[in-house]
């Protein structure tokens, strides 16, 4: 179930680097909320922490890679 959950964060880290408007819309859907939530976690794996930590810088970042 884990494996299924980081791949889900690692999509949502792509929308929000790819798209133009996806960290507004991710925002305001709550996925930072939910990703904070992973991240402190202690239940979960360290690759899911990994894919969480990874999407959340993401989705904070205005410039990604350009």
């Amino acid at each position: 179930m884990c494996e299924r959950k980081a791949v889900i964060c690692y999509d949502l880290g792509e929308f929000a680097r790819f798209y133009a408007l996806g960290r507004d819309f991710l925002t305001s859907k709550g996925a930072k909320t939910c990703l904070s939530y992973i991240m402190a976690n202690k239940a979960v794996t360290a690759e899911l922490k990994k894919e969480a930590i990874t999407a959340y810088q993401k989705v904070l970042m205005k410039s990604w890679g350009q």
